[in-house]
């Protein structure tokens, strides 16, 4: 049921998340000859405040959650198919990248 709770707050998130990317890109003409340093320094903390969080959750995971469900069987990620792998590659990226 976690696991089932947890994919769905993924999915709404990331759809969330998707969808406020293109609400803004919508409102904001692109110029090439423009300055985004501002815009890449908020990004930049945006994206590590979400590594923070990966690896706030990870820790979380591999000391809290991992040694209760280690005995269990390996849920398959019905219902993502490639997105799920995609997902988790991108996932160990930002992981290495952090490091």
């Amino acid at each position: 049921m976690f696991l089932s709770w947890s994919r769905s707050f993924q999915n709404n998130t990331l759809l969330h998340l998707q969808q406020k990317v293109d609400d803004l890109a919508s409102k904001h003409a692109y110029n090439p000859h423009e300055e985004y340093a501002d815009v890449e320094s908020t990004l930049r903390s945006h994206l590590e405040s979400f590594l923070e969080t990966a690896r706030s959750f990870n820790m979380i995971y591999t000391k809290e959650i991992r040694p209760w469900t280690h005995m269990m069987e390996v849920p398959q990620l019905h219902g993502f198919g490639p997105a799920a792998n995609h997902l988790l590659e991108a996932y160990k990226m930002l992981l290495k990248v952090s490091n």
